[in-house]
């Protein structure tokens, strides 16, 4: 299970669908871009302040950070079995929400803009960059070197938890 802090200044009612500029999609191609030319491994807060200096909202920079490499590692390995939903745990509560990815607005524009990246010509280094930030790469990768007979259509990876803070505490 993947847990994640994006901890923002929102209300619950932001948390449900993100309020995304027109520019989202370009500040999407930008980050692929940003994260291909990046040197070493980032963490989140190096990640988080090179969208930032690079013109992106705090807001578009977190669901960029989150989704990218998760739609990144779904398409390196298309004949996994994904879930479709994710776990949304909202306040110090951690009252929770099922979601469907395909009804997340951010996450259906970052995985066309992921379709088109890997429509032409994906970079290697650019693929694994990104989806390697994904925990589910990391689950799978670990698997696999530990059970050289297993193949990746054999693990069934459960909901990602995210958790969000609707007060930005």
């Amino acid at each position: 299970m993947k847990l994640l802090n994006l901890f923002s200044k929102r209300t619950t009612k932001d948390l449900s669908e993100a309020a995304l500029s027109p520019h989202f999609r370009d500040q999407v191609r930008k980050a692929i871009q940003l994260l291909g030319q990046s040197e070493g491994s980032l963490d989140n807060k190096e990640v988080l302040q090179l969208f930032n200096d690079n013109s992106m909202t705090s807001q578009e920079a977190e669901e960029i950070m989150l989704f990218l490499p998760i739609a990144f590692v779904r398409k390196m390995l298309p004949n996994m079995k994904w879930p479709e939903t994710y776990i949304e745990l909202i306040g110090q509560k951690r009252s929770n929400e099922e979601k469907k990815y395909s009804g997340t607005k951010s996450f259906v524009i970052i995985w066309e803009e992921t379709n088109d990246y890997y429509n032409n010509a994906p970079e290697k280094n650019t693929v694994l960059k990104i989806a390697g930030r994904s925990a589910e790469f990391h689950v799978i990768n670990k698997l696999l070197l530990g059970n050289p007979g297993m193949k990746a259509e054999e693990i069934k990876l459960s909901k990602a938890s995210i958790i969000r803070s609707p007060t930005g505490s």
